[in-house]
């Protein structure tokens, strides 16, 4: 038994009982192992747990990372991809779901997380915008980097809270007053 096949059967049972209803001997059962066989891995749950919670935070940034690099002129590419990724990745819905509701007695080490998380996805935007010849040099980068990032957090809200419908909805009527805004006019 791996490592990593713990932390494949801890991401299943976090994602579908939450941090509160899995417990060590339903991730020792997922595996096919003795609960006593997860400590020589992990000290305990709490370890464990943040032990995904990183490998998922690092997944994700990698895959922002990527999905910002095919971007090209097309900003929207990045955001309807975060949106295919939590239909089919479960690892994506755990993250997500512990970016918004964390443990409350982990809540301060996985906020450093998604700080962390957070912060160097919007480095990476504000390069794109930075090097995009479509978007106007009137507003600064950074600031065009956050205002879509708060575009990708209604989708995420839509997603945990509402269904694929609401948050596609929400992303094509938001995506249009955003491109308007940023868009490079006549600059002189």
């Amino acid at each position: 038994m791996k490592k990593e096949q713990l932390m494949i059967a801890a991401v299943e049972q976090f994602a579908q009982f939450g941090y509160e209803g899995t417990s060590m001997a339903m991730i020792a059962e997922a595996v096919g192992i003795k609960k006593q066989s997860i400590y020589s891995h992990f000290k305990n749950k709490d370890d464990l747990f943040l032990a995904v919670c990183k490998q998922c935070a690092t997944e994700e940034l990698a895959f922002g990372r990527h999905e910002i690099g095919l971007m090209k002129q097309d900003p929207k590419q990045l955001l309807v991809a975060y949106m295919e990724r939590f239909q089919q990745n479960e690892a994506s819905r755990f993250w997500l779901r512990m970016m918004f509701f964390p443990p409350q007695h982990l809540e301060e080490e996985l906020l450093n997380m998604v700080e962390q998380y957070i912060d160097s996805l919007e480095q990476e935007a504000t390069d794109y915008f930075i090097h995009s010849d479509a978007v106007t040099k009137k507003i600064v980068p950074a600031q065009i980097a956050k205002a879509y990032l708060a575009l990708l957090d209604s989708i995420f809200v839509e997603l945990l809270y509402g269904n694929e419908r609401r948050a596609t909805t929400r992303l094509e009527a938001s995506f249009v007053i955003f491109m308007r805004g940023i868009q490079k006019k006549e600059e002189v």
